[in-house]
């Protein structure tokens, strides 16, 4: 089985940063709405609240960007490639760019696959966030997604 792909850098990013935002939501929004409900009494309290959403959160995501995007996997996700299933369970990575190096990801090394908004994410290195995307358009029918999945696992 072979398949062709990639996707998107937006793409990549909007995975990082769901899969991130869902884990740690209440790290959010708790301290929002203690804000929030204490602004009742004083409104400055309001200010630092309005001081966290758009001074904090977008540090976050620099951070994140900086640990999770700029990776191997980020790389290899959004650079036009030739996925190749092999008969022992190893993906073969072939890349049309020709700085890139033919990368094989054995069956041991995916750690998690996760799914979002019609695409595979392959956790192969040990940070948890940090994943090789594979859209669901790129495969022709159902079975050959099942194929690869429950090869890989």
């Amino acid at each position: 089985m072979s398949i062709s792909c990639k996707i998107t850098s937006g793409e990549y990013a909007k995975a990082v940063f769901s899969h991130f935002f869902s884990d740690n939501w209440i790290f959010f929004l708790f301290p929002l709405l203690v804000c929030g409900c204490l602004s009742v009494h004083d409104i400055r309290i309001l200010i630092v609240s309005l001081m966290v959403l758009f001074v904090v959160v977008p540090f976050i995501m620099i951070l994140l960007y900086f640990n999770y995007m700029l990776t191997n996997s980020m790389v290899w996700s959004i650079s036009e490639k030739t996925i190749s299933l092999t008969t022992d369970g190893t993906l073969v990575l072939e890349f049309e760019n020709p700085k890139l190096r033919t990368v094989t990801v054995n069956k041991g090394d995916v750690k998690k696959i996760h799914t979002h908004k019609r695409k595979i994410l392959l956790q192969i290195e040990s940070s948890k966030y940090r994943f090789l995307v594979i859209p669901e358009s790129c495969f022709k029918s159902e079975a050959e997604k099942q194929t690869l999945l429950s090869s890989i696992l």
